[in-house]
């Protein structure tokens, strides 16, 4: 298997991020997946995805002229659809653009980190867990069990995605939702046929510890005379 560099893990990642917001607008009311200029803006104005899918992407290394127009961009797209609360991701090495959102009163609400490498490379034994499809029932009520707002996802296809679960002494520990679509363009691009290494976003390979995710409170927070607001901590596995 060929070794990515950084970047194209990175890369990679925030496509296939990007791609499954697509999926998800799909089956919600009036949502839509906003590519502007150094930004994709997934707007969900309506339903159980508006309090946890408005989430937005911001390229990165712009110029800055360019911030200034994608962060624009971003802020009006939400307004237009009467978001008030919702997260925007940056990379941690870009400091003008982390420097141009704390400017206009934004504020470091969680991270994430990215990971990858060749399977080939590992040396230790691996653990005795079962990695396994998961059927979409099933993987809903894992979503109603740690606290999902009622009806998430409810109009998605269940074909657009690949669930797997992670299962340690036959309890799920962990669970990934891929879009399909995405994914078999990836497998397309590389050099022998099959996906390269990728950021670990939304799926963990076992014994790594899960990590705590973006989540929405059910109410909404407290807005700044000039419509921000201030984001909120929780936690879904």
């Amino acid at each position: 298997m060929r070794v990515a560099a950084d970047t194209e893990l990175y890369a990679r990642g925030a496509a296939t991020l990007v791609a499954s917001w697509g999926e998800y607008v799909r089956g919600a009311p009036d949502a839509a997946v906003r590519r502007l200029d150094g930004v994709a803006a997934a707007v969900f104005p309506s339903g159980p995805e508006r309090e946890v899918y408005n989430n937005a992407l911001l390229s990165r290394d712009l110029g800055p002229t360019e911030r200034v127009a994608a962060v624009d961009g971003m802020e009006a797209a939400y307004a237009s659809a009467g978001v008030k609360r919702y997260a925007a991701w940056v990379h941690e090495s870009d400091g003008p653009m982390r420097a141009e959102l704390s400017d206009r009163g934004y504020a470091v609400d969680e991270t994430t980190r990215a990971m990858g490498m060749a399977l080939g490379d590992l040396a230790a034994e691996r653990p005795d867990v079962a990695l396994e499809p998961l059927g979409w029932t099933d993987y809903v009520a894992y979503l109603m069990m740690v606290g999902v707002p009622d009806g998430l996802l409810s109009g998605a296809d269940p074909k657009a995605f690949g669930v797997l679960a992670a299962r340690l002494a036959g309890e799920s520990v962990a669970t990934g939702l891929r879009p399909q679509r995405r994914l078999r363009h990836l497998q397309r691009l590389d050099d022998r046929g099959r996906a390269a290494a990728r950021p670990r976003h939304r799926d963990h390979r076992a014994p790594a510890p899960r990590r705590p995710r973006a989540w929405l409170p059910h109410r909404e927070p407290a807005v700044h005379a000039d419509g921000r607001a201030d984001l909120y901590r929780g936690r879904v596995p």
